[in-house]
């Protein structure tokens, strides 16, 4: 599938369209294909076995010659090639100050009921079957349970749809990541690290933002929500236009995460939200495109 997936993420660098539509669509046919061949065997199906981890350190691997040379020259000119994936770190510029907790300063105290009555939940106000929801590894639902209000609230005043919503201990084998979206699996994944105690994932939201690694005000499990929420509701082709580019690169610089065009736009909308009487105008500028563009915010 490796090959698969890098001719999507050329087709998105370069500005194919059509070449990204198709190599959506030959991705999901295939991944719908394993998950058949899983089901009929008494297997189960693993997305992380499918996923290319550290992809643009294994780029020469995968991407012809040619397409290397035109992606690096891409990449000169400062665009991100990641696809929007919504996973919380920096995708495009490494920070030496993002780095993760150590877990083991914190208690991870045990309540399946809860996490089972918050699964309801989701279930139910997402139109959610059974097996669309996967969170093994999660032991309680102090995290969970006001991550998941949130999430029903933005569902309620935007419309948006839930993709499948799965728990993982390490998320591509990245140990600072958080939760992301996957529009290619069109599947939202969360750590069950971070999840598993509230303490550890806001100390760590707290230090990040303190350092300039995320937004000022990426301190609380509400931006988290907006954040990722809005990943799933803005298109990447909408964010593919010379427009959003444009807004983009006249951005004023205030974190890492924002090197990405992707999450800068994300970072807009949870910022926005969470103040809709902001008067900053680069946060204006981009809620806007975005409204045009036909998202709800």
């Amino acid at each position: 599938m490796a090959d698969t997936l890098w001719e999507g993420i050329f087709c998105r660098a370069t500005g194919d369209k059509e070449g990204l539509k198709k190599a959506k669509a030959k991705l999901n046919t295939r991944v719908q294909t394993l998950r058949t061949y899983c089901d009929d065997n008494g297997l189960k199906y693993k997305p992380d076995r499918t996923a290319v981890v550290n992809y643009k350190k294994s780029m020469a691997g995968f991407v012809p010659a040619d397409k290397r040379k035109k992606i690096a020259e891409i990449q000169r000119k400062g665009l991100d090639i990641s696809g929007g994936s919504g996973i919380i770190k920096v995708t495009h510029k490494a920070s030496a100050s993002q780095k993760p907790p150590d877990f083991s300063r914190y208690a991870v105290p045990d309540d399946m009921a809860a996490v089972m009555n918050v699964k309801q939940s989701l279930m139910q106000s997402f139109d959610l079957a059974e097996g669309d929801i996967d969170l093994q590894g999660i032991r309680n639902a102090e995290t969970l349970e006001p991550f998941a209000s949130q999430l029903i609230r933005i569902q309620k005043e935007t419309g948006m749809k839930m993709p499948k919503i799965i728990a993982t201990d390490v998320i591509d084998g990245d140990l600072c990541c958080i939760a992301g979206y996957k529009p290619m699996e069109n599947r939202f994944y969360i750590s069950s690290r971070y999840f598993n105690s509230k303490e550890a994932l806001l100390d760590t939201l707290k230090e990040w933002s303190s350092k300039g690694v995320l937004p000022k005000q990426a301190k609380s499990l509400r931006y988290l929500a907006e954040h990722e929420m809005a990943h799933i509701r803005i298109p990447d082709e909408l964010l593919m236009t010379d427009g959003a580019k444009k807004i983009w690169k006249n951005r004023k610089l205030l974190n890492d995460n924002d090197q990405d065009i992707f999450e800068y736009f994300a970072d807009a909308v949870a910022i926005y939200r969470m103040n809709p009487n902001s008067n900053d105008s680069n946060i204006i500028k981009a809620i806007d495109y975005l409204r045009n563009g036909g998202v709800t915010v």
